[in-house]
């Protein structure tokens, strides 16, 4: 959705920091985390808006709350998917034979916050 809007700057992170609940009545429904509630000026939400309604019709309407939400935003799964391929790499790490025996060697320890995956 956010990408056939072609939406850049902070109309675009706006965007992504929100999570879409569903449509209603013609209504857009968007959840966005009260932490980021300083990016969703009603500036922001009118731009928005207006690229709602050019991409899929000019009847529709927005409507953003603050709140959790069951369903992810674009930055929540783009940041999962980073920790849980972090984790693999971390993983792979510690269980490769030689890097165990490096650690006997020299009683030496694994730091996750110095692996990056090679992607």
């Amino acid at each position: 959705m956010i990408r056939k809007m072609q939406l850049a700057g902070p109309v675009r992170q706006l965007a992504n920091y929100c999570a879409f609940e569903g449509m209603q009545n013609d209504t857009v429904q968007l959840v966005l985390d009260p932490k980021y509630e300083s990016i969703c000026s009603k500036d922001m939400q009118q731009r928005l808006e207006e690229a709602i309604q050019n991409s899929f019709g000019s009847n529709l309407k927005l409507r953003i709350s603050f709140g959790g939400s069951e369903i992810e935003s674009p930055v929540a799964t783009t940041n999962r998917q980073a920790n849980e391929k972090h984790q693999e790499a971390v993983n792979s790490i510690k269980q490769d034979s030689t890097v165990q025996e490096i650690q006997n060697m020299f009683d030496a320890q694994v730091s996750p916050d110095l692996i990056r995956s090679s992607d």
